[in-house]
């Protein structure tokens, strides 16, 4: 649908930030302000500067964006976590990017710095964004949506807000929201921009917060849904927000996806004021204290009312104690070192004891053993340490802090079904290169009229009779699109035109020094097709010499797609030296196959710990999760999920399979 023109005119309120564009964000503070053409009723807005003086976000919280993706944007990007694509999202498997606008938006409605002196202000500056693709632009199907939110939900984000609307049910889908909820996940969604008589689905579910959208006037939207399922309205036409492409604009009108965001951003207001909340609290105060609009109570536009974020801070319950990681918690440990990071305490209805603040721990299931006492860094700071560990153990803790009056709050406020998690940290990375810049790799080629010579681009993704030669994107995540590969066909080129021809042509790393490390791995991942003819295969050479000697490491196959390969320096003991070389060699000769390979995400790394067998998801313990992961390798040989399924291939003959199981329940731990 193309854009409305949207024109605003106003002053900046009183009281307002020093964000330059606050002016136009009449959700968060309506003065009147002429939008589109339409002259606003002043107390439109979900009371956004009321709701700050109450609380502005302090203890951080995690908000899943499931939808087209986000792009990192100056507001928020610091705060990005790595996310997830959906198997069957379509597009780049390896890119959360947004393949739409409506994520990267959204984020900046929940989570855009505020008082930085530019843009916009988020209701929720202090919340980390967690990307979920589960879409390529308009195309999205409610088995990529439920994988999705499991997905999410399995990591315990605070709020998940589900940006797509979908016309049918599914069933897959409602068990994907009756699996959040279990999770004590607050899911908001939208309730559709049809203009019709009908919520849409995941909003239509009741484990879900079904949002209307309201204009400057309180009125409903010209495009909003409506039906018995909605629970709240918000302001959803006419939002400035962040933009894809890294700037500021309003959202197209007839879309109801910013509705959505400013509940779920108000839901993480709420989650960060008093963590202890549970999901169905959140969502009991958002809605009584809604400020009704249409039908007097509960009406098919409205639900409740528009959403007041102050009103429902106001109702929320003041914790005795706020306890707020003042940087992120370790979760990756260096073997037998302690890491500290600071802690900020603040009272609430109580007053803290200051000698009571602790870290208490455990390395196995059971009591806690350890405890850590913080010390005071000044002021409501607190300096917590996480003990050593060994590698292949997994730390399990919790921050502890008392008050004057001997009650005692903590964080995670849910302990101790759920906790904080340090694993050691297996490996230094000692060389890393995702090609997307040119570091020093050599390329080389021999024979009249050889083809296929490595380039260093964006791969094209030719295809031969439905199978794809060249890949179509690189291995590396999100914003990555260069790789290595054995030459490009134009477009309008025939099948065939640049794959390797005769050869061989090689692909030479720089000079990378080991000296003083042990243990030393090669990781990168490949890809080589070679059908008709006799198939060609990749040949990695070792130097450990910088290049005077060569010694034949391994020979790869043709794959079914990108494959991840890690050969341990310690398997050839007859290669002594410090200084590394890796070399890539391919050749079609007699010439009779379409051959095509590719390098990406080529790393060197020193090993210091050894994996935990089993553990697929790599949180230390192997436990259901990764039973999970292990039935979904049981497909043969690895291939698109070999950096999962290495894990559960216990027996090292590159299959998951019977065996594996039998070995896997010597390692499971319920």
């Amino acid at each position: 649908m193309p854009s409305l023109l949207i024109t605003i005119v106003l002053s900046l309120p009183a009281g307002g930030t020093n964000d330059t564009d606050f002016d136009k964000q009449w959700a968060l503070h309506n003065s009147g302000q002429t939008v589109n053409g339409m002259p606003g009723i002043a107390g439109s807005d979900i009371n956004a500067l009321s709701a700050w003086t109450r609380h502005g976000g302090t203890r951080p919280v995690v908000v899943a964006v499931i939808g087209t993706g986000v792009n990192p944007h100056d507001e928020f990007a610091s705060r990005m976590l790595p996310g997830y694509v959906s198997t069957l999202a379509g597009g780049d498997p390896y890119s959360t990017l947004d393949t739409g606008q409506q994520g990267t938006r959204a984020a900046g409605v929940i989570a855009a710095r505020r008082e930085n002196g530019d843009g916009i202000a988020g209701l929720n500056d202090r919340a980390w964004i967690l990307p979920i693709r589960v879409a390529n632009g308009p195309q999205v199907s409610a088995e990529s949506i439920a994988e999705g939110l499991i997905w999410a939900a399995d990591r315990r984000p605070d709020v998940a807000i589900i940006l797509v609307q979908l016309y049918s049910p599914s069933q897959a889908l409602a068990d994907a929201l009756a699996f959040a909820k279990a999770h004590d996940v607050v899911v908001v969604a939208p309730a559709g921009h049809d203009a019709s008589n009908g919520v849409a689905y995941p909003a239509a579910y009741d484990d879900c917060i079904a949002v209307s959208a309201t204009n400057c006037r309180d009125e409903l939207s010209f495009f909003s849904n409506y039906g018995p399922e909605v629970d709240l309205a918000a302001p959803g036409e006419g939002i400035w927000s962040t933009t894809a492409a890294g700037g500021y604009d309003y959202e197209e009108n007839g879309v109801s996806f910013m509705a959505a965001a400013h509940v779920a951003g108000a839901a993480s207001l709420l989650r960060s004021f008093a963590p202890g909340l549970s999901a169905a609290a959140i969502r009991t105060l958002l809605v009584n204290t809604a400020d009704d609009l249409g039908d007097p109570g509960l009406d098919a536009h409205f639900g409740a009312g528009r959403l007041n974020t102050h009103a429902a801070l106001l109702s929320a319950p003041t914790p005795l104690l706020r306890i707020e990681p003042a940087a992120p918690i370790p979760t990756r440990l260096q073997p037998n070192q302690a890491i500290s990071f600071p802690v900020r305490i603040a009272n609430g209805t109580g007053s803290l004891n200051p000698t009571s603040p602790e870290l208490v721990y455990r390395t196995s299931p059971g009591p806690f053993t350890g405890s850590n006492r913080m010390q005071s860094l000044g002021g409501n700071l607190f300096q917590a340490t996480v003990p050593a560990v060994d590698c292949g153990t997994t730390l399990e803790f919790y921050l502890l802090a008392g008050s004057l009056s001997g009650l005692t709050v903590s964080d995670p406020p849910q302990v101790p079904n759920v906790l904080h998690k340090g694993i050691p940290n297996p490996d230094l990375v000692l060389f890393l290169d995702d090609f997307e810049d040119d570091i020093g790799w050599v390329v080389s080629s021999m024979g009249s009229g050889t083809k296929g010579v490595w380039t260093r681009d964006e791969p094209n993704g030719t295809e031969f009779q439905n199978l794809l030669l060249q890949p179509e994107y690189d291995r590396s995540e999100n914003e990555g699109e260069n790789c290595y590969f054995t030459g490009q066909d134009d477009p309008e080129d025939l099948i065939g035109t640049n794959d390797v021809d005769l050869g061989p042509v090689t692909l030479t790393s720089p000079i990378i020094d080991m000296a003083q490390h042990q243990n030393v791995e090669v990781r990168f991942a490949s890809w080589l097709r070679s059908p008709t003819g006799t198939p060609d295969h990749l040949l990695v050479e070792i130097s450990r010499n910088a290049g005077v000697q060569w010694f034949n490491a391994t020979a790869i196959a043709p794959t079914d797609g990108w494959e991840q390969i890690e050969l341990p320096l310690s398997a050839f003991p007859g290669l002594v030296g410090s200084q590394l070389r890796v070399r890539f060699t391919i050749s079609d000769n007699p010439s009779d196959s379409l051959t095509e390979a590719a390098i990406d995400d080529f790393e060197v790394v020193s090993v210091a710990c050894d994996g935990v067998l089993g553990d697929a998801n790599g949180d230390g313990i192997v436990n259901l999760r990764d039973m999970g992961i292990l039935g979904g390798c049981l497909t043969g040989p690895l291939t698109q999920r070999l950096t999962h399924c290495a894990s559960v291939d216990l027996n090292n003959d590159l299959r998951v399979d019977l065996q594996d199981i039998s070995l896997f329940e010597r390692y499971f731990r319920p």
